[in-house]
């Protein structure tokens, strides 16, 4: 029988309601998007795990289509119906909870005209009271024909304040009257019957929601054997991935067929660029252990510090425990600057050969039987070419009119042996003080 509470809860159940169909709405929302990301195609492949893939597209594409049929019975079957009612429960609630208040209104009106009569009745009693006093103390006292009037007079006024609250008794007691059978019928009658219906609405609305709820899980049931079917070919398509048989067909597709190297130089040096991507791989390179050499000495500087620290405040810490760690970073500079040593040297010889090499050469293999000597006019030295062919010698020819080839040594007693190759047309150019070769096409 609490009015105020009652109508909070069942404004918290028509929030639920308006709730538990938004949720509805977004679920659907949300399938029918699902539904549109697994829907996707795939070439197939000659590997087991792309065909398995491919096999697991098509059965996303199966469960996409599964998944719009649920959403689209959300949205048509249970989300519409659940908006509707949701609208005449609103309805029905706003006019049971008027009929309340206009009831809870007329027995607070009858108590308050029962009230007014009250205190009307209790202060024109006082009143009478108050007169019938007087008029008997003026009664007690008369004698004179003055003092007479007086008296008749005040007992006149007494009588009609009697009246007066006569009267007042008697609407008090028809106000009493009628607030008790407004009360017997507001609490017997009419309180009940709009209690009834609100409990009547809430029962209905309680089942609605169990209804909306027991059929969105049966939509979902609906489709889980398909889903399921769909489930067991993606797991047949995953065992079926054969990991031996795809390694054997990637060996097919990218082997070369070419026969290892056989010992030269390694990739150390970078021999295997050309000429100014060696250089910048070397620079690079020499950039690198250049940083770590900073690193190390910084290292090996803060060690010193902290010996110098140890050994002029012993309470600190023991000196000789940084022995090792200040051995380790001498080894270890020792072996960063001896391998910046041979970085620079190989360097120098690329810098050389790519400087040497930067005029442009036109090489042919003409028919015709004749030798072609290089001077080097600025070293007085001569460049000696060997043609592992005996019936082809190549001539050289130079843009410029000399018909000569400027070559600078770092060192005058170097010579430069220059070979080609039968069956190829590279230029093979040797430096035997660095141990290096310069290919050319």
């Amino acid at each position: 029988d609490q009015f105020d509470n009652l109508e909070k809860h069942t404004s918290c159940g028509i929030d639920f309601l308006e709730r538990y169909s938004k949720f509805l709405r977004e679920r659907a929302d949300i399938e029918l998007s699902y539904a549109k990301q697994i829907r996707s195609r795939e070439d197939e492949s000659r590997y087991s795990w792309c065909l398995a893939f491919a096999a697991t597209l098509r059965q996303l594409n199966e469960l996409s289509v599964q998944r719009e049929e649920f959403a689209e019975n959300l949205n048509t079957q249970i989300v519409c119906e659940l908006t509707r009612y949701t609208q005449e429960v609103k309805t029905e609630r706003k006019n049971h909870f008027q009929d309340g208040r206009r009831a809870q209104q007329h027995i607070e009106g009858s108590w308050k005209q029962l009230e007014s009569s009250k205190r009307r009745f209790e202060r024109d009693c006082k009143e009478a009271e108050r007169a019938q006093q007087v008029s008997d103390r003026i009664d007690l006292d008369n004698k004179t024909d003055g003092e007479k009037r007086c008296s008749l007079k005040a007992r006149q006024t007494a009588q009609q304040k009697k009246q007066a609250a006569e009267e007042s008794r008697k609407d008090y007691v028809t106000s009493l009257n009628q607030f008790n059978q407004d009360q017997h019928q507001h609490y017997h009658t009419l309180v009940p019957v709009i209690y009834q219906r609100i409990q009547d609405m809430e029962e209905r609305r309680i089942e609605r929601v169990c209804e909306a709820m027991r059929s969105s899980a049966e939509a979902e049931r609906k489709v889980l054997p398909a889903a399921g079917r769909s489930l067991e070919v993606m797991m047949e398509a995953a065992e079926g991935i054969q990991p031996r048989m795809d390694a054997r067909q990637v060996v097919e597709v990218y082997k070369s067929g070419f026969d290892p190297p056989g010992d030269g130089s390694g990739p150390a040096d970078c021999s295997h660029l050309p000429p100014e991507q060696r250089r910048k791989k070397l620079q690079s390179r020499m950039n690198n252990i250049n940083q770590e050499i900073q690193r190390e000495r910084e290292q090996r500087d803060a060690l010193l510090k902290m010996r110098e620290v140890y050994e002029r405040s012993p309470q600190m810490g023991d000196a000789g425990s940084l022995e090792p760690r200040l051995e380790e970073a001498k080894l270890s500079l020792q072996r960063l600057e001896e391998e910046l040593r041979k970085h620079q040297c190989v360097t120098v010889c690329a810098q050389c050969v790519f400087s040497v090499y930067s005029v442009c050469l036109i090489v042919s293999f003409p028919s015709a039987d004749r030798q072609l000597p290089i001077s080097f006019p600025s070293a007085n030295r001569q460049l000696p070419v060997s043609f592992p062919s005996a019936n082809r010698q190549l001539p050289i020819s130079f843009p410029s009119a000399n018909r000569q080839l400027p070559v600078s040594f770092p060192s005058a007693s170097h010579q430069l042996p220059v070979s080609f190759p039968s069956a190829s047309r590279q230029l093979i150019v040797s430096f035997p003080s660095a141990d290096r070769q310069l290919t050319v096409s």
